[in-house]
């Protein structure tokens, strides 16, 4: 009969209504267990070394905010320095000569290619550039 349950239609046939013994049930759960545990023992793990990977993260931001903080200040100050010289403000290479770049022989990452503008030719009385043509 479609509608009878499960257990009615065992019991009527005369077998039992699961053929799984009592011992492989319970060393099924046991194992589970075991395995759930063992599981749930590494999440914990891995949930401590995420926190302690963020707090390092967190730190670096922490440090890389103040550095750039004294960057800007020193900027500042720099610049304060300039204007009160009442000089002409030349750009210097600070690359180079804040660390030593041009002593060490390496090319400063701030030279210009000025062959870009070997063509251009002002426009009579307007300070504008424009191409030779």
């Amino acid at each position: 009969m479609p509608g009878e349950p499960r257990r009615a239609k065992c019991t009527r046939r005369g077998r039992a209504c699961v053929r799984t013994s009592w011992a492989a049930l319970d060393s099924a759960r046991d194992s589970l267990s075991d395995s759930i545990a063992v599981d749930e023992k590494k999440r914990e793990q891995l949930i401590a070394e995420l926190m302690e990977v963020q707090a390092r993260i967190d730190r670096s931001r922490k440090v890389r905010a103040q550095a750039e903080a004294r960057a800007r200040e020193k900027m500042e100050c720099f610049m304060r320095e300039l204007e009160a010289t009442g000089d002409p403000i030349l750009m210097e290479d600070v690359a180079s000569t804040e660390f030593g770049l041009e002593a060490a022989g390496v090319a400063s990452p701030f030279v210009w290619d000025d062959s870009l503008f070997h063509d251009l030719v002002p426009l009579e009385g307007t300070g504008e550039l424009a191409t030779s043509s």
